[in-house]
């Protein structure tokens, strides 16, 4: 069995509006934003603990186009479609 998760990765439309919850209300301050043009995301790692500790990765299609923004956009759709 496991002894802990390594990472957390959550789509997000946009890491500053993201970023607004997370760090400013949660207070986890990001150790890195940088963009990934092979894989056309923006990633925010936000550490969960010291040395060792997990993270949650927040990660924002760059491109509207890429397979990762479809998915963000049929699984929004969802979620509006079943709470009308």
């Amino acid at each position: 069995m496991p002894r802990r998760i390594d990472h957390v990765a959550i789509i997000v439309r946009n890491i500053e509006q993201a970023l607004v919850f997370y760090r400013d209300t949660l207070g986890i301050t990001p150790r890195e934003i940088k963009e990934v043009p092979t894989e056309q995301v923006r990633i925010a790692f936000l550490p969960m603990g010291g040395s060792g500790g997990s993270e949650i990765e927040l990660i924002e299609p760059t491109n509207p186009d890429s397979s990762l923004a479809s998915f963000l956009e049929r699984v929004l759709l969802e979620l509006v479609e079943r709470d009308s």
